[in-house]
């Protein structure tokens, strides 16, 4: 297993080259029309049954007010 570096909304792969994206706080930072561009991409590279797994923590989630409050300086 490797990782890569690249942009977000022009991934350095092929059309349905990757089995699977996991994306952590991405999209919760973006515009709705950023939103859609991004998930238009990881729709391009992903293979037919393909998946893409999404965390999008809510910002007045506990996780995210309990992380705020522990490392608020």
């Amino acid at each position: 297993m490797y990782s890569v570096r690249g942009d977000a909304y022009a991934l350095p792969f092929s059309d349905s080259s990757i089995a699977q994206t996991i994306n952590c706080q991405f999209l919760n930072q973006q515009s709705v029309e950023t939103e859609e561009a991004f998930v238009g991409e990881i729709a391009r590279v992903l293979r037919p049954g393909g998946r893409s797994i999404i965390v999008w923590r809510h910002a007045q989630s506990l996780l995210h007010r309990g992380a705020n409050a522990v490392f608020e300086t």
